[in-house]
């Protein structure tokens, strides 16, 4: 997890957080997370810059430095509350901001393409945040 400043692990077997990272910079609080469990991140922006950060999690004790990269076709980043989870079926992290538009964003490279539904659900008037979700056993997102 992140707070306003750093990356934080948890061990369930001491029952204890450890701080992760040693940068002490503070983030809006308008930002929301996802794991990618393939690049071994930790990815997250901040509502209104298009700009992607992440930690590289792939050890589960060393400190880890924040990195970041510009993003392309990306306009959930500017959404208060929208959802993301990754899927590991596309390899792509999959966002959702409301109404028939889903953002499709390739990790590597940034870039988000955009798919569209018919019969979309409505926005959600507080926020997504973790109420978008991949199910693996039917292969699909529900929010």
């Amino acid at each position: 997890m992140r707070d306003d400043f750093d990356l934080r692990s948890y061990s369930q077997s001491s029952n204890t957080w450890t701080k992760r990272t040693t940068s002490g910079t503070g983030a809006s609080d308008y930002k929301t997370a996802v794991v990618d469990p393939v690049r071994k991140r930790y990815l997250y922006y901040i509502v209104g810059d298009t700009t992607l950060y992440w930690y590289d999690i792939s050890s589960a004790t060393a400190t880890t430095t924040l990195q970041s990269g510009a993003t392309s076709g990306c306009e959930f980043m500017n959404s208060y509350g929208a959802g993301w989870e990754y899927d590991p079926v596309q390899d792509r992290l999959v966002a959702w901001a409301g109404g028939n538009t889903v953002y499709v964003m390739n990790i590597d490279s940034r870039v988000c393409s955009t798919v569209s539904y018919n019969g979309g659900p409505a926005d959600m008037g507080n926020g997504t945040f973790g109420r978008f979700r991949y199910s693996q056993k039917y292969n699909v997102f529900v929010v």
